[in-house]
């Protein structure tokens, strides 16, 4: 998988883009998953960030795993707020996502 921020991954895209929409998912010709959003940092492996230099990342398949879900109460007097007559609910979940650490690479890009 390539991961980065969305403007990391914006290079990739342009005239001579290697990259296409297949089922919903954003893929390099050879069929590369590409990862691009908000929640990651555009910083060096060593955490430093540089003006002008966008950082991407390739990593093994992605893997997760996921609790059951918690719930606030399974009795629906626990959550009715007879004052206002509202009911209430929490639902929680954990996940967990990683990779296989062998095998990950960074690249810096610049534009010119």
């Amino acid at each position: 998988m390539i991961h980065g921020t969305r403007g990391g991954v914006d290079l990739l895209d342009g005239p001579t883009s290697s990259l296409y929409v297949q089922g919903g998912r954003l893929v390099t010709r050879a069929g590369t998953p590409v990862v691009g959003g908000a929640g990651y940092r555009n910083v060096s492996p060593t955490g430093v960030s540089t003006p002008g230099v966008w950082w991407l990342y390739a990593t093994p398949a992605l893997f997760g795993y996921r609790s059951d879900v918690i719930t606030s109460s399974a009795r629906p007097g626990d959550l009715l707020d007879r004052g206002t007559n509202d009911l209430y609910a929490i639902a929680e979940r954990g996940y967990a996502v990683g990779w296989d650490p062998c095998g990950v690479a960074a690249a810096a890009f610049t534009l010119t």
